[in-house]
């Protein structure tokens, strides 16, 4: 029963039909993505996706969790919003 599981897990269903155009290419990116890729991210919106991350679930690249941010948020707010934003504004400027 166990084996059945995971070989069932692990296989194909014979559908491969995975909504890309096969042989290295992939869909074009329309004018519209790309104003959703390159537009501006406010500081609340960092704030909420990081108190809708579970608290638990894995450790940042300081090795905390994002508890520790969500619980210290008045104090660490600031540092974190300006962390995320550095490398995003310097990926915008490649973009445009």
């Amino acid at each position: 029963m166990v084996v059945k599981y995971y070989k069932d897990l692990f296989s194909s269903s014979g559908n491969t039909d995975s909504g890309y155009v096969h042989r290295g290419y992939f869909t074009q990116c329309t004018t519209a993505m790309r104003r959703v890729f390159i537009a501006p991210v406010s500081d609340e919106e960092v704030q909420r996706t990081m108190f809708e991350m579970g608290h638990l679930k894995a450790l940042g690249a300081d090795g905390f969790n994002v508890l520790l941010y969500q619980c210290n948020w008045s104090i660490v707010g600031s540092s974190v919003v300006h962390w995320y934003m550095t490398p995003l504004m310097a990926t915008r400027l490649i973009l445009h």
